[in-house]
């Protein structure tokens, strides 16, 4: 199947006379990949314009084309787009790097993580439409935290007002606090982070690590009030150079 399509490819650019050539693939989850070498005075942009042709082709609803170093990809949606697990993913990975959490799997079908105490990671933020998957990159993330940090390294604080989203970990050996769902405790548990982390900033601490993650911060504020946000700013602010990390 993938000859077929990668000779489909070559006879639409070969209609429009551009000279390439289709070397290799990969199948990915949701994709299937294919590297295009055009010849020397082939311009990328003539490819790019012929993404709805080469769409028509190949039978897709779309096409991405996109350049890599000398090559082109170009990426056609699967129909039977797989599932990407957690576990498996994890089994790929020869070792876990501390307080990194996984985020999916990347372009390149390799596992994408993000380290959460990398110089160049704040804190996290995790958003879009209702129904793109928040909550469910949310769980990965932290799960994969768990999974491969100790709790002597790593604890956690999970806030979700809706008792929805993050109701599946609750039972985590790493968190400092059962599952909170109302207001008045969540404002509790946010003031003892904000006395953490001055008594971490008095001592010079920052050992083990807090993973506060709320689940729709939106509703939390809206029954929290002023006084709610008021210690997350201080704790976004702050928090980081004291082991307090929101994700």
């Amino acid at each position: 199947y993938m000859e077929y399509q990668a000779d489909r490819i070559e006879m639409v650019l070969a209609s429009h006379h551009i000279p390439a050539r289709v070397e290799g693939g990969t199948v990915l989850p949701r994709w299937l990949r294919f590297n295009l070498t055009p010849a020397p005075n082939a311009k990328v942009s003539k490819v790019r314009n012929l993404s709805e042709e080469l769409a028509l082709a190949l039978g897709a609803d779309d096409v991405r084309v996109d350049r890599s170093g000398h090559s082109l990809t170009i990426e056609v949606p699967r129909q039977d787009a797989e599932a990407v697990y957690l576990l498996p993913m994890l089994g790929t990975m020869t070792r876990t790097l501390p307080h990194t959490a996984v985020l999916g799997i990347s372009d390149a079908g390799q596992p994408l993580l993000i380290r959460l105490n990398s110089p160049d990671v704040a804190h996290i933020m995790v958003c879009g439409s209702t129904g793109s998957g928040k909550t469910e990159l949310m769980r990965t993330m932290l799960a994969s935290l768990a999974l491969g940090n100790p709790q002597r390294h790593l604890q956690m604080i999970l806030i979700d007002p809706k008792r929805r989203g993050l109701e599946p970990l609750a039972h985590l050996p790493h968190l400092a606090a059962p599952l909170i769902s109302d207001a008045n405790y969540a404002q509790q548990i946010l003031d003892w982070l904000v006395n953490e982390m001055l008594r971490r900033d008095h001592f010079n601490v920052s050992q083990p690590n807090i993973v506060i993650a709320i689940d729709e911060v939106a509703e939390l504020l809206m029954q929290g009030g002023q006084a709610m946000l008021d210690a997350l700013v201080r704790l976004a602010q702050r928090g980081r150079e004291a082991g307090l990390l929101f994700a």
